[in-house]
């Protein structure tokens, strides 16, 4: 929270809000026709044309007192204002001398004279009693600004680390449908203001685990930005050589902080990134769910979020566990607060817009306010909310209380191919196909993020039981096949679990593959399908119409298909079997969602839940199980669904890139006991692309632990009453 006694101008409730002029303009090309170049010249002119700010620094301006604090906060502000109109002239483009500018804190400064350029350099960075930078940008310039509705000009960046930086270090939030709950509070208000609830459609977008860290901003100053540099901040120095590096450091992993919303903006450029909207922040915080804080509905803590004084400043990134996001973002609530890249309305969220849902909101076209979310470490327990919002000038930088996370628009999901036939799994074109498939909703238990969940009370004793010397290990087994939507319909004779079966017919193709063809099981197709011993499971997905199809123990006869059981699963929902239903697997559940891919593999993570068999389960099952499959009463063996996660301290740096995409997903989305089976397998289509598998083996149960999992209506199932 920052202390509006030193801001004076700011207590202004009401501050007329006018379109804000933004434009950016660059030398280009020359002209290709007479067309180009008219548009061209239209494009220098309006760059003339436009407003900015011009500096007036008379010799005498480093001599000019600043009023006491004791005195009234009306008198102060009065003061600021007054020395805004002589110091700072709105002027075009066009009438300013392009070679007198200092660039600082992210701004392009011009100034009337070199003499005045002269005096603005020998301001000193802060003082309590004179005129300094730190007063000229943050009060008085902001002061003008708030006035003249005139967007300060930002210093070029340079450089860019977009290709190199890519999404690493950022979390995926999946796109979907959230309803805003229609009570909000901003900083200057003691009751929420109250509007309609409505819904609210965000694309996929990625967005950093951290809060932008002082090393991060260093490496930006470093290549080229020095101007973005705040001198009089104590987080970062400059060397004799120039070079830009953490004051201490032990300060590496801290917030950046102290950085006005036009430095922040210019980070996110060189990185090839973007500052969130504000309805982005929000999502990434809520949820789908609308959780009242980010890690939940749980009261905050200091285990949860630095606030209210509780550490005496900022700490660095990531030092709160348990108050991150159940998708793993790190410090939303607490610690610095950050900035998005919205406009400040007050009434833009209390309306319901037209039809009652609005997608990918980008916030008011005007205004002289910025929009910053998540609270300080110093602000109140009301600040940690996630429908707190804070309007801010735009050249607040608040010492260390403000800073920014970036974020990154996801790439469009692949269109599907058109299926005209049957595909098999180990195919160019059935990557294209799973690559656009969502398979069962983003909040399913298979798609959950797990790795922050806590461990369960008996975890070592259940690895003990499975074996904690075994390795890890896997069956190349669950092949599968993509069927056409208009995919002709056969029998199925089901002879050993009718009661607990889904009736047909059922859409297979004469080309469905049995388990472990065509690697583990080898021979012809047709013959296999009619002959031969084990579980026999038949994958059949519907990608168009989002359905799925499995048997156990199948068999191909003249008039169709039997099996031992069948059962079909709608992905476009989270129901479940019936309760102690069986399925092709004996805990109920699917086996295709479970099962390691080439196309996810090829991607670098396995981003679902797997499948384990162990020999030994308890008479008991947990969701999102169904069924068990034991006369065991032992509480040392897992029940069926039991959850397992490999430690998040595990390295897998040495491993195979397609193993290390199958033990990152362990890590985030850990595997779900499924069958009675050999200890430590995991299902892995019979792919011969998927590389270096023979690996898995170096990992051992004990590098494994059991999680307490969720429920139904737990973790991005739940819904929070209490923020609607």
């Amino acid at each position: 929270m920052l202390e509006k006694e030193n801001y004076p101008y700011w207590r202004l409730r009401i501050i007329p809000c006018l379109a804000a002029i933004v434009a950016t303009l660059g030398a280009g090309a020359l002209p290709a026709s007479a067309g180009e170049a008219d548009k061209q010249g239209a494009k220098v002119e309006a760059d003339r044309s436009r407003k900015t700010y011009l500096l007036v620094c008379p010799p005498g301006t480093r001599d000019i007192k600043l009023p006491a604090n004791t005195v009234d906060w009306k008198v102060r502000r009065e003061f600021t204002r007054d020395q805004s109109r002589k110091l700072i002239k709105v002027v075009s483009r066009g009438e300013v001398d392009r070679k007198l500018f200092w660039d600082i804190v992210g701004l392009r400064l011009y100034v009337s004279t070199a003499q005045g350029l002269a005096t603005l350099k020998q301001l000193p960075g802060q003082s309590a009693e004179r005129i300094s930078l730190n007063y000229l940008i943050r009060s008085v310039l902001s002061a003008r600004q708030s006035e003249t509705h005139v967007e300060p000009d930002r210093i070029p960046v340079r450089g860019s680390a977009g290709k190199k930086l890519g999404t690493s270090g950022m979390v995926l939030i999946k796109g979907g449908k959230y309803v805003r709950p229609g009570k909000y509070f901003t900083y200057h208000q003691q009751a929420p203001v109250t509007g309609r609830k409505y819904t609210v459609e965000i694309s996929s977008f990625h967005v950093d685990k951290y809060e932008v860290t002082v090393e991060d901003y260093c490496k930006f100053l470093n290549d080229g930005n020095a101007g973005y540099w705040t001198p009089w901040w104590g987080r970062i120095k400059r060397t004799g050589d120039g070079r830009f590096v953490a004051a201490d450091p032990k300060l590496a992993r801290m917030p950046v902080g102290a950085v006005n919303y036009y430095q922040a903006k210019g980070y996110a450029e060189w990185a090839g990134k973007r500052l969130p909207t504000e309805a982005e922040w929000e999502y990434a915080a809520s949820g789908r769910q609308g959780r009242k804080y980010p890690w939940g509905n749980e009261q905050p803590d200091e285990t949860r979020a630095n606030y209210d004084g509780k550490f005496k400043g900022a700490i660095p990134v990531g030092s709160l566990p348990k108050g991150r996001t159940p998708e793993g973002v790190f410090d939303l609530a607490g610690n610095v607060g950050e900035w998005c890249a919205d406009y400040y309305a007050e009434d833009y969220y209390r309306k319901a817009p037209p039809g009652n849902a609005i997608k990918d909101p980008q916030g008011p076209t005007r205004g002289p306010l910025r929009m910053y979310r998540g609270g300080c470490g110093v602000g109140k327990v009301r600040d940690l909310l996630v429908t707190m919002r804070h309007p801010r000038p735009p050249l607040l930088s608040a010492d260390s209380c403000l800073g920014f996370r970036c974020v990154k628009s996801a790439q469009p999901a692949a269109k599907a191919p058109k299926i005209t036939k049957p595909v098999l799994f180990n195919t160019p074109e059935a990557d294209r196909i799973l690559e656009a498939l969502q398979v069962f909703p983003p909040d399913n238990p298979w798609n959950e993020d797990i790795s922050s969940r806590p461990l369960h009370r008996n975890s070592k004793n259940m690895i003990a039981s499975i074996g904690a010397d075994r390795p890890l290990w896997y069956n190349l087994d669950m092949g599968f096949v993509l069927i056409p939507p208009n995919q002709k319909r056969v029998p199925v004779k089901v002879t050993a679990y009718p009661g607990e079966s889904d009736k047909g017919p059922m859409p297979i193709p004469d080309n469905a593959p049995i388990e472990g063809w065509p690697l583990w099981v080898k021979g012809s197709l047709e013959e296999i399908q009619r002959k031969g011993k084990g579980d026999r499971h038949v994958l059949v997905v519907d990608p168009v119409n989002r359905m799925l199809y499995e048997l156990f123990g199948a068999r191909r006869t003249d008039t169709g298909w039997e099996a031992a059981q069948a059962s079909k699963f709608d992905l476009k929902t989270n129901k479940l079997r019936p309760a102690d239903w069986t399925s092709a697997d004996a805990a109920g559940l699917p086996v295709f969602p479970a099962t390691v891919r080439y196309d996810e593999c090829n991607r670098g993570m396995v981003e679902h839940a797997l499948r384990v068999t162990v020999r030994k389960t308890r008479r008991a099952y947990v969701y999102p199980a169904r069924h068990y499959a034991s006369r065991h009463k032992n509480l040392n063996y897992p029940r069926m669904g039991e959850r397992i996660r490999l430690r998040k301290d595990y390295d897998v740096s040495g491993f195979h890139p397609h193993v290390q995409a199958i033990l990152k997903g362990l890590k985030k989305y850990g595997m779900l006991v499924a069958d009675n089976g050999l200890d430590w397998r995991i299902s892995i289509a019979p792919d011969k692309r998927i590389k270096g598998l023979d690996q898995l083996n170096r990992v051992k149960g004990r590098d494994f632990e059991v999680i307490l999992p969720t429920g139904a209506n737990e973790g991005p199932r739940a819904r929070n009453e209490s923020s609607q």
